[in-house]
């Protein structure tokens, strides 16, 4: 955080210097005339460019414009009957716009490039404070983050002492039409229903999870799965029918499918036990 900090200040010193620099050869540029104010409206335009798209497209937009600059300045040189006055620029002139012009991208960029590493900075932190807060308030689900966390510590400690956990896996189907058809409220209603329905059939040492859009899990510990018809049906009871905020009722169905860990299947973490989940899933309606 403290090096966040820093860099905006970093950011701001130099956006600030770019300010007072820019009215500065603005100021210069307009005493110039005609040619002047020609110069600054280029210097403005390139240094917006450097702000936006980084200091190597800026330069080789200020590469451009100067082939245009030069081009405009000897057509009206050469057509001196236009109705536009003939501009004309002294070489001292040329090279401070050349170097205000380089200083400016240059500083233009080293702002560009300070503010995508902010970005990027504060997109990560925000990623992990996702994965941190692993309880979701409004719906009471544990997150993916979690899930993977606490079923590779159940691996490890079933592949060290024995014993037996069981993982059931639920999709509900139509979940995205739902949210579609009645909106967030009722959608954001729906999961902490959901919730507090599966929390009502496992144990309090159990744990639930909400590993995708329409994706659940319910880790069930020190258990195999010799009770599994009961919680199957169970769940099916309590998800089945979902009362709406209006008071009217909804059918939900679900897929599910289950595993039960042993030390004998030697697995070493998550992935491979979701993916077989996953594959038995879409087969079995609950």
């Amino acid at each position: 955080m403290k090096g966040f900090f820093k860099q905006e200040t970093k950011t701001l010193l130099s956006l600030s210097f770019l300010v007072i620099g820019m009215q500065a050869a603005v100021f210069y540029f307009v005493q110039q005339g005609q040619t002047g104010m020609l110069l600054s409206v280029f210097l403005l335009l390139l240094t917006v460019l450097a702000l936006l798209a980084g200091p190597v497209i800026a330069l080789m937009g200020s590469v451009f414009s100067i082939f245009i600059m030069g081009t405009l300045l000897i057509i009206l040189f050469l057509r001196p009957d236009t109705f536009i006055r003939p501009l004309t620029v002294s070489l001292a002139e040329l090279l401070i716009f050349g170097f205000v012009l380089l200083l400016t991208i240059l500083v233009a960029g080293v702002i560009h490039d300070q503010i995508v590493q902010q970005n990027h900075y504060t997109r990560k932190s925000e990623k992990e404070l996702r994965e941190l807060v692993a309880v979701d308030s409004e719906t009471g689900f544990d997150n993916r983050h979690r899930m993977e966390s606490e079923l590779d510590m159940e691996v490890a400690r079933t592949n060290r002492y024995g014993g037996a956990f069981t993982l059931i896996v639920l999709k509900m189907d139509f979940l995205e039409e739902f949210h579609n058809l009645y909106g967030d409220k009722e959608h954001m209603y729906l999961l902490a229903s959901l919730a507090d329905h599966m929390q009502s059939v496992i144990r309090l040492t159990d744990r639930k999870f909400r590993y995708d859009d329409d994706r659940f899990a319910l880790l069930l510990t020190h258990t195999d799965d010799g009770s599994i018809d009961i919680v199957y049906e169970k769940l099916r009871k309590s998800l089945q029918n979902h009362q709406l905020l209006n008071e009217k009722y909804v059918t939900l169905t679900f897929r599910v499918a289950h595993e039960m860990y042993m030390k004998e299947k030697n697995m070493r973490g998550h992935v491979e036990l979701i993916e077989r989940l996953e594959s038995e899933m879409l087969a079995r309606e609950l």
